[in-house]
């Protein structure tokens, strides 16, 4: 086991956020992250429509834990973004709220709540949480080996 190569967990939406801030980074909108694993096309995983497997992303019928970051290259979003799905859920910045009606483009969540965001499964869920879609809600200070993060940037 080399740490340095799999997900950081246990981390808390604040964690992560500073984590972010200190990099010169952000945590992901919920629509940026959902646009990046469904993609112009709305897939419903990153990799496609096919049906999870083990070769695409990390979750309960697999064995083990988490796996090494970047290790299943065959579940590739359209943009060229790994792990999108399994592995560990992901914090986005967003508030949990239900979503608007009609069609909006990079929507923005609500500016309060009690709950924040989380998006693409994770190692012990089953594989309809891998579905780009789909979304969990944990209050920010929450932490466990199944939770992590990832940081955006914006264009320049």
């Amino acid at each position: 086991f080399n740490g340095v190569d799999y997900p950081v967990v246990g981390i808390s939406w604040d964690d992560a956020n500073t984590y972010c801030e200190w990099a010169g980074a952000r945590l992901p909108t919920e629509a940026e992250w959902e646009y990046a694993a469904r993609g112009p096309e709305g897939h419903i995983y990153p990799w496609g429509d096919e049906d999870p497997t083990c070769a695409l992303a990390q979750f309960s019928e697999c064995s083990g834990r988490t796996v090494p970051v970047g290790s299943l290259a065959d579940g590739t979003s359209w943009c060229g973004t790994l792990d999108l799905a399994g592995n560990v859920w992901e914090w986005v910045a967003d508030w949990y709220g239900d979503y608007p009606s009609g069609v909006l483009t990079n929507p923005a969540g609500p500016e309060t709540g009690a709950s924040r965001v989380l998006r693409g499964g994770s190692w012990v869920e089953y594989p309809n949480s891998l579905r780009s879609a789909f979304r969990r809600r944990l209050l920010p200070d929450s932490k466990s080996n199944s939770l992590g993060f990832r940081c955006a940037r914006d264009s320049e």
